[in-house]
Formats: C-alpha cells, sequence, structure tokens
C-alpha cells in the first residue's frame, strides 16, 4: 500500500542559457513557472531556493536539468556550460544540504532523451540521438535503452560539433540566440 510519502512529488527544475524552467511533477507538470536566468551563482541560488514556497503540494526531492558536462557522480559540472557559474564545484550536494532534500542533476539534453523515451515520442525506439535547440545546441544519444554519456559526460553534444575553418560551431552559427545576434546585433 502506498506511503503518503509515496504521494509525494519532485520540484523538477530546468536550468538554461536564457531562462529557468520549473514545476512540480507527480504523474505530470503542475505550478510551472520561470525566471530569467540570473547573472550570477548567489543570485540563482536564492531563486531556486524560494521555489519550493511556491509549491504547495510536498516536495520529496528536487531534479535539475543543467546545460554543460555533468557528472552525476561527483555531482557537479565540468567544462563548457552556457552558465559559466555554475561549472567545477559540488552543486548537488550544496543544493541538497540547503533544500534538505535529495537532489539529482544531469545534463538538460540528456534528461530530454531520457523523457522522450520514456514517455514521448521515442517511447517504442530502443536508440535514439536527439538534438536540443535553446540558447546553445545540444544533443543526447541513447542507445539500446541506455543514456550514452562517454568518458568526459560530453557525449551528444552536437552543438560542439566545428562547422567551418574559423572554428565556429553548430550552436555558434545555428543556435536560435546566435542567429537573432546577427540580425538584431543592437540588442
Amino acid at each position: 500500500m502506498p506511503t503518503q510519502q509515496d504521494d509525494n512529488g519532485l520540484l523538477a527544475v530546468d536550468i538554461g542559457g536564457t531562462s529557468v524552467k520549473y514545476g512540480y511533477w507527480n504523474q505530470q507538470l503542475e505550478n510551472s513557472g520561470s525566471f530569467k536566468t540570473p547573472k550570477t551563482w548567489a543570485e540563482m541560488h536564492d531563486k531556486l531556493l524560494s521555489l519550493p514556497s511556491q509549491i504547495t503540494q510536498p516536495i520529496r526531492g528536487v531534479a535539475i536539468s543543467l546545460p554543460g558536462s555533468v557528472d552525476i557522480k561527483k555531482g557537479q559540472i565540468s567544462g563548457t556550460t552556457a552558465v559559466p557559474y555554475l561549472n567545477g564545484f559540488a552543486i548537488r550536494k550544496e543544493l541538497s544540504d540547503d533544500f534538505q532534500l535529495p537532489v539529482t542533476i544531469q545534463n538538460d539534453a540528456n534528461c530530454a532523451g531520457l523523457a522522450e523515451t520514456w514517455i514521448g515520442n521515442a517511447k517504442d525506439v530502443s536508440s535514439v540521438a536527439l538534438l536540443i535547440i535553446g540558447t546553445g545546441i545540444g544533443g543526447s544519444i541513447i542507445q539500446d535503452g541506455q543514456l550514452l554519456t562517454g568518458h568526459d559526460h560530453f557525449m551528444g553534444e552536437f552543438g560542439y560539433s566545428i562547422l567551418n575553418g574559423q572554428n565556429k560551431t553548430l550552436s555558434d552559427l545555428g543556435s536560435p540566440v546566435q542567429m537573432a545576434k546577427k540580425i538584431y546585433p543592437d540588442k
């Protein structure tokens, strides 16, 4: 028989280079919202810790998707990321201590790929390559139902593919944010 704890959902947070989206997940997304990605870790930290007060249901944990090379064992990002201040420290431990809840982290494109194979358009497919287009361009690869991340946790990051002789990447040339900057350089 399920306990009350089993009925509790998760605070789901997607940190992106432009905005942070959040909501309460318990078999469906509720109480969702967003805010502009803060300029500093201190601002981001305060915003994240304020989210549980906006959720009326009990929360049993926090699931966070992040841009960049996410090492889920160490609980941190290393290498390139669209939000540089998130890089190089034990973000999962710090947030778990501060939320006083279990926190999981994963690369944002990997989360999208896993979601698609779980309940999305790829749920009946064993091997998938997903391209995600936002502030940058990312991706994930799932083979035989398993997420492939590589030794550097960067497999599937198609946006870093160099496309020309000036070392411009797919993200540099093809992301909507970068394309808008080229068309409207004064904004």
